[in-house]
């Protein structure tokens, strides 16, 4: 996946044990979300879409952090597994 962008690192630590929890409206996708997926830490979120592509997102905030192209040809992204790799 080619990311879109140019930031290097996530570089942000951020202790969310005690935050309260409020809904976020995430912008970024020109399409309805197929999936929506935390990664192992719940600092991270990933959403697909169905016009293709991945946004990866603060879950604390709602701050995108990028936005992964899978190919030149849209097409729909059903789904999106995280591991620690």
């Amino acid at each position: 996946m080619a990311r879109h962008d140019g930031e290097e690192g996530l570089g942000r630590a951020k202790d969310t044990r005690h935050a309260r929890m409020r809904p976020i409206l995430l912008k970024g996708h020109k399409g309805p979300l197929t999936c929506v997926k935390y990664n192992k830490d719940g600092d991270l979120l990933f959403t697909t879409c169905r016009r293709g592509g991945v946004n990866l997102w603060y879950s604390d905030d709602g701050e995108r952090i990028g936005n992964y192209k899978v190919s030149d040809n849209p097409a729909a992204v059903m789904y999106a597994d995280v591991n620690c790799e």
